[in-house]
This record gives structure tokens, sequence and C-alpha cells, in this order.
């Protein structure tokens, strides 16, 4: 079959944890993308090779540069052309600049009050009702305390380091206590013994955590940041309409170059989400008219939180979408283990979809079909296994899902033929 005069375009929604927004990090994505490619070509002779552009694109009143990583299928005779551009949505600075701009304490007691409200929301949702299961709910609840206890450890710290301030500023001054200072003093007198047992049972706490690999601890804690940015996302529309602003965006800029034949959508994990609420909007705005919307072809979502976020926040995706007008073909990718995937279902089996959105089922697609014990929740491997769809190594040969996902994704179709 030959390949047809337009190529397509992908508009690749990362994960929130993706930090590394340089156009290093988008085109080792996108050599992964063409080495999958590569894999599933029907012609054992063709090659699929990334060439990169820069494009400026109108956002608002200014100017966006966007990087532009090309992919073009060679042929055994030499033969080339243009098949797949892929353009990478950066929401990440409207997302976690407020929170960045915080002080280590202020952030530590945001993701510990989240960390509160989201265990009560568990709590509620550890009796049988629609969406995530049991086990991987509990396993989000033990991250939940592991943050807490985190920040716990922290106030006791600065506690003892008061207390001490106070000994020492009387050792030092030769003179007695002024009334300030006495009431600081007579307090932790006070309360001594109870000081005593919440710092002994703190340094137990610790000690149990130091048996956990500090790479399985750091996952957490980047996981709490991340908790916190998508409580805020879901329950305020400031950052959720400047996200999906930028998605509509770039959306635009790619029809109006009037130089693809299709739009696909690519979202991982929180980027499934903007994803979403892009294709599906809320029935407050299914009146305002989006016509780039019907150029999108296919959505793909990877490690999508959809099911996590429905049994938490039972009503965000209530009603949606049921007037959109995109997309035709919906691929979910997802593995079982894994706390924050989805498989679209009120069950844990590895079956069709039977929840969706507008009307429309994904495409069930399962990647590594490993189980989930509950002796793996002392691993946190729920967690982890969210960055199992690409290892973040940067190595462009490790495909991942991508590989799997390309070939269902373009199955018979020209780009792979």
């Amino acid at each position: 079959m030959a390949l047809t005069a337009a190529p397509d375009a992908i508009l690749y929604l990362p994960g929130m944890g993706d930090y590394d927004r340089s156009d290093a990090a988008a085109l080792t994505f996108a050599e992964r993308l063409a080495a999958a490619l590569d894999h599933g070509a029907a012609t054992a002779g063709a090659a699929f090779r990334v060439k990169s552009r820069v494009e400026g694109s109108r956002e608002g009143l200014g100017e966006r540069q966007l990087l532009v990583c090309g992919i073009e299928r060679v042929e055994a005779d030499g033969t080339e052309r243009s098949v797949l551009d892929i353009y990478r949505v950066d929401y990440h600075d409207a997302l976690m600049q407020d929170y960045e701009e915080r002080s280590s304490l202020s952030r530590g007691l945001v993701t510990a009050f989240e960390a509160l409200k989201g265990s009560c929301r568990i709590v509620a949702a550890l009796v049988p009702r629609q969406g995530v299961g049991r086990l991987r709910l509990l396993q989000v609840l033990m991250a939940f305390a592991f943050w807490m206890s985190l920040l716990l450890y922290f106030v006791l710290l600065l506690a003892s380091f008061a207390g001490a301030f106070v000994e020492g500023l009387e050792y030092i001054t030769k003179s007695p206590k002024s009334s300030a200072l006495g009431s600081i003093q007579w307090f932790f007198d006070q309360h001594a013994g109870f000081s005593q047992a919440v710092v002994t049972a703190a340094l137990g706490l610790a000690a149990l955590t130091s048996l956990i690999p500090e790479k399985y601890k750091a996952e957490v804690v980047r996981m709490g940041a991340r908790y916190v940015r998508l409580s805020t996302y879901l329950s305020t529309n400031n950052q959720r309409s400047a996200i999906v602003g930028r998605f509509h965006a770039v959306l635009e800029h790619v029809v109006e170059t009037g130089r693809y034949g299709r739009v696909h959508v690519l979202g991982y994990s929180f980027g499934s989400i903007v994803a979403l609420d892009a294709l599906f909007p809320p029935p407050a705005h299914e009146k305002v008219k989006f016509p780039r919307l019907a150029h999108v072809n296919k959505l793909i979502t990877v490690g999508c939180p959809f099911d996590f976020i429905r049994t938490l926040w039972p009503q965000y995706f209530a009603n949606r979408g049921e007037h959109s007008i995109a997309p035709e073909h919906w691929i979910n990718v997802y593995t079982p283990p894994d706390a924050l995937g989805s498989n679209f279902r009120d069950d844990e089996n590895l079956d069709e979809a039977t929840v969706g959105l507008g009307g429309r089922l994904p495409e069930n697609l399962v990647y590594e079909r490993g189980k989930f014990g509950l002796l793996d929740a002392l691993s946190f491997l729920a967690i982890r296994s969210h960055g199992i769809y690409w290892k973040p190594d940067n190595d462009p040969l490790d495909q991942g899902c991508l590989r799997d996902t390309m070939a269902v994704a373009f199955s018979q179709e020209p780009i792979l033929e």
C-alpha cells in the first residue's frame, strides 16, 4: 500500500512527573516512538528516523516556539517520506509554579493536609463501590501515611530545636529566664513525658522507614507533590482552564498548518486527564463550539488515573462529552499493578472496558500482565508501577509500551505497511 501524501500529527501530553522539558527529552521520546514504528512495520526494509524543527505558534497575545519532532519513513531503496510529526503540549509551568515557589515547610504542610483529606476519601471509598480496587487504594493510603509521618518527624525536630534553643540561651546569658522564655520552657517541662513518647515513636518510625530503599521513598515523596497538584487541578478551575487552553492552542496551530491528514492525541498519566478534559468537556462547556476537535482521529491514554479520580471524586467525570465530536478511536494502555492506571471497568478483570465518556468506550491494551498481592504493597509496587510504561533512563531503545501501542494504533495502516 502506498503511503498517504499527508503525514499525521500527534499531540503528546507528558505526565506530571516528567519534569525534563528539554529538547533532548522530547527527541528521546520521538526516537522511542520511531523505534516502535520500525519494529511494527510490515516491510522489513523500512526504517524510521527523527528530524526536528522549530515552529512559531500564536498563543493569546504572544508567540510560543514549538519543537516539532518529525518522523520519516525510509524505504529500502532510499526513498523517504514524512509520516508523523510530534508536538509536545507543555503545561508544567502553569501547573507547578505556585507549588514550587513555596518554602519546604509550606510544601510539607500542604502535602500533609492534602494527604489527610485524601486518606478520608480513601477510607470512604473502601466500602464496595465503583472504581479502583481496595488493594490499590490501600497502597495509596500507605503512601499518605508515609507523607504525614515525614511531616510529623520534621515538626518534632523543630520542637526539639526550640527546647534546646531556650536552654542554650539561658546558659549563655547566665540570667534568669524572661517571661516569654519561661513560658516556652514551662510548656516543655509540663509536656516532657508526652514529648518524649512522641519523639520515641517518631524515631521508631524513622528506623522502620529506613528499611525501605531510598529510591522507593523518593518515588513516594514525588508522588506526594503530584497528588497535591492533582487535587488542586480537580478542585479548582483556574489552572484547568489555562492548561486545557494550552492544548487547544497547540491543536489550533496544528490544524492551521493544513499539513496533516489526521491528528492524534497521546496522553500519559496526568496528561491523559488533560486530554480527557479537552476532548470530553464538562456539561457547562458543551455549548461552546470546539470545531478543531473534529480533526482528532485517535486518542491514546497511557496510565490514565480515570478510575482513581472517579473513585475519590465521583462527580468529576459525570455527564461528560455527551455531544463530543472526537475522537473516533480510543486506545487505553494500562498495567494491572499500577495504582493509578485504569481499565475503565468497575472491577479488576482484564476484559473490555465498560465505563467511558460521551458514549465512547476505550479499547483496553494490557501492558505487562503482572499480578499485585498484599506483600507487594510493602515495596510500594502499585505506586512504582506507574512508571513502568517507559523507563526514565532516556534510552531510545527502551520502547516500553510504545511498541505494542503503535502496532495496535496503526495496524494495517499506511504508516506501518
